[in-house]
């Protein structure tokens, strides 16, 4: 049973770096219902990088990232 309470994504940064970041679980699987996902597993199989930006930007406009690396 996983019991980790955020996930980390990763998207791309102003000068297409690599871009990770986390996000609470609870949070993120209301926010991938709003774009069809079924579940977690579902949308960790098949996001795109463009869409995790997206998610990191509505992130960011909730106060829901927790943590932000550039690699």
């Amino acid at each position: 049973m996983n019991i980790e309470k955020t996930i980390k994504l990763s998207t791309y940064g102003q000068k297409n770096e690599e871009l990770k970041f986390e996000v609470s679980k609870t949070w993120l699987e209301i926010v991938i219902a709003e774009y069809g996902f079924e579940d977690l597993e579902e949308f960790l199989s098949e996001y795109t990088w463009d869409l995790s930006h997206e998610i990191f930007e509505y992130a960011l406009e909730d106060n829901e990232v927790s943590v932000s690396l550039k690699i």
